[in-house]
């Protein structure tokens, strides 16, 4: 018998159930929600978008805004700095990078490769699109970074030709 037939598949980008051990979040559980936010074949960046909701329960849907979102950056294993983020919502992802363990980073970096794979085949645009929980989970802070800068995630392409398009 297959004891991990009930797990999710977080290197497929399925939504997973945890928790911090650390005030003020001890004792609570919730549940991730991974998504792509690049869709650029030449772009090598590797940021996973994070939606944090509180765990409705045993097969319950999740319902409502998330609690927390933030971008991961997944090579630097940091917060992706060209998002935007609420306080509370960074204080819970410092909190969340300092609780993952080498398992869970190969996890997620298994779920970003994936999901990128899968924007790409869909030909789907994610990046910023209200339709995507790209888009709902983080607002791209443009005031930050110039079009005409080079882009960050290093494809040497002009900001607004790579990850701003």
């Amino acid at each position: 018998m297959n004891q991990n037939k009930n797990r999710p598949d977080v290197g497929r980008g399925e939504p997973f159930a945890f928790r911090l051990n650390r005030d003020p979040w001890k004792g609570e559980i919730f549940v991730c929600v991974t998504d792509n936010l690049c869709d650029n074949p030449a772009c090598g960046c590797m940021e996973l978008g994070m939606a944090i909701f509180a765990y409705p329960g045993e097969g319950e849907e999740l319902k409502g805004p998330p609690v927390y979102t933030f971008v991961l950056d997944i090579k630097g294993r940091t917060l992706a700095p060209k998002y935007s983020a609420s306080p509370e919502s960074r204080n819970f992802a410092e909190t969340f990078l300092d609780h993952c363990d080498r398992k869970r980073w190969g996890e997620l970096e298994e779920a970003a490769v994936y999901l990128k794979e899968e924007a790409l085949k869909k030909k789907r645009l994610l990046k910023g699109s209200s339709d995507s929980m790209a888009g709902q989970i983080v607002k791209l802070d443009e005031a930050k970074q110039s079009r005409n800068a080079p882009c960050p995630c290093g494809s040497g392409k002009k900001y607004k030709h790579c990850c701003g398009s």
